[in-house]
């Protein structure tokens, strides 16, 4: 979807250093971009047989400390082999809209710096709900299935509470928020 002067909000850890962070300031994301929830994480290849795919996603599978990193690597496979020209996870910022704002402010820890942010650029929305990270016991097969919904997001008016946007192009800070202040408003 394009993005035209819109506002979304973006929740970034306050322990790391970052000079994009400063309300007037105007910064790109593209491609080349590499956020640092995926930083350490190494795609499948797509050109990889199927057998050494399914090894690997057996090998993560029923290993709790593999979960998230389990998720992003068959999110990856699933969006490069079906949905190519959606934004990759491991090479885009993430926002939230108004509606999903008091999910975020409680879902992250309080060291996380809330900013308004106007955008332009291209997103991709889906929701946290559909991010398949809790399902250890599937096949190989069955969560390629959960992939695609996440990647072929059916918004329901429930999921709209849960907005993720993956984002590539131009971010405007335009004002740093106080993210106790929208934690405490949401709690009355």
């Amino acid at each position: 979807m394009k993005l035209v002067n819109t506002t979304l909000y973006h929740f970034r850890d306050g322990r790391r250093k970052n000079n994009n962070w400063v309300v007037g300031n105007k910064f790109s994301v593209d491609e080349d971009y590499r956020n640092y929830i995926c930083s350490g994480i190494e795609p499948i290849d797509t050109n990889t047989p199927l057998i050494n795919k399914k090894i690997e996603y057996y090998s993560m599978a029923n290993d709790i400390n593999f979960a998230f990193t389990k998720a992003e690597k068959m999110l990856e496979l699933r969006r490069s082999e079906k949905y190519p020209e959606l934004i990759s996870r491991f090479n885009c910022m993430y926002f939230c809209d108004i509606e999903s704002l008091e999910y975020w402010s409680h879902k992250l820890p309080d060291h996380y710096e809330l900013y308004e942010v106007i955008l332009n650029g291209e997103a991709f929305k889906s929701s946290t709900l559909l991010f398949p990270f809790a399902s250890n016991n599937c096949t190989y097969e069955d969560f390629l299935k959960l992939c695609d919904d996440y990647w072929n997001p059916n918004m329901t008016e429930e999921l709209n509470s849960y907005n993720e946007y993956l984002f590539q192009g131009s971010v405007f800070v335009s004002e740093k928020l106080d993210a106790n202040k929208v934690r405490s408003r949401n709690n009355n």
